[in-house]
């Protein structure tokens, strides 16, 4: 009872504060006030940090929302993860440059067999990073050729643009691997684990929709992340908004044993297949 009573306090100021003109929805109000009575079990310092800081996004709101000490917790950990992203991509080196060797004779090989399937090995497409900036981001091909001029962004369901051979990749996550040398050890753009980092288009799109949103850019963009293995692929935008949660949460409860377990339930899902292709 306790615990509604102070989400009651968050919304209301919420309310208060964004107005009913707010982007925010009800389930994304609902997410930061259970995310404050996590933290917080007193009445009057909700209210006097809500008034002192006057937050304007809703990032504002959940940030501030967390003590010092989380916060520091937090930053302090990200700075942890470059070291260990660097020693794990360093370790598994000559078998990422051996996978990407076989997966580019492969691509080759069909774009001789196809026609249609000719084309680069890697596909580069840029994609929002950290704090809001773009990377290039560094893949194996799947798809036909100019795919991105013939459809969407976003795979779709049964999307007759994935070559054979990349519908095969995709279902191991080998098109990922290249992040691993490129993206991660390379150019530090990516994380092993972090929420998956979207084309400019569908990132813009979402944001417009959704004022909790931009919180995934508080740490670097993952090769895999919660919403990958507890989720299917999103088809649509909002399917994305949906996963954005699942997103968002490895941030909050940062930590080695969450990052452990997401890259554990990574390698269980490839060989299991919970998510889609």
């Amino acid at each position: 009872m306790k615990k509604i009573c102070l989400a009651g306090v968050i919304l209301s100021f919420g309310i208060f504060l964004f107005g009913s003109s707010s982007a925010f929805s009800a389930d994304e109000l609902k997410f930061v006030c259970n995310e404050a009575v996590k933290k917080i079990s007193n009445r009057t310092e909700i209210e006097s940090r809500l008034i002192a800081h006057s937050p304007t996004t809703s990032d504002q709101l959940v940030f501030l929302l967390w003590d010092k000490a989380d916060l520091q917790r937090v930053q302090t950990y990200q700075k942890l993860k470059r070291w260990m992203d660097v020693a794990v991509t360093a370790a598994t080196l000559p078998v990422t440059i051996f996978i990407i060797s076989g997966a580019a004779l492969a691509i080759k090989i069909e774009g001789i067999l196809n026609p249609r399937a000719k084309g680069n090995v890697f596909f580069r497409q840029t994609r929002m990073g950290k704090d809001g900036k773009p990377f290039m981001i560094v893949k194996l091909r799947t798809m036909v050729a100019n795919a991105n001029k013939t459809g969407p962004d976003y795979t779709l369901s049964r999307d007759s643009r994935v070559t054979p051979l990349g519908r095969m990749l995709r279902r191991l996550k080998i098109d990922e691997v290249p992040q691993l040398l490129f993206n991660i050890l390379l150019k530090n753009d990516m994380s092993l684990v972090g929420p998956r980092p979207l084309a400019l288009t569908t990132n813009q799109e979402c944001a417009e929709k959704s004022c909790l949103w931009n919180l995934r850019y508080q740490a670097l963009p993952g090769l895999t992340g919660r919403a990958q293995v507890e989720m299917h692929d999103a088809k649509t935008v909002d399917e994305q908004l949906h996963r954005s949660e699942y997103d968002i949460y490895p941030i909050i409860k940062s930590s080695v044993y969450e990052d452990m377990k997401i890259l554990f339930k990574t390698v269980t899902t490839i060989f299991i297949g919970k998510v889609s292709p």
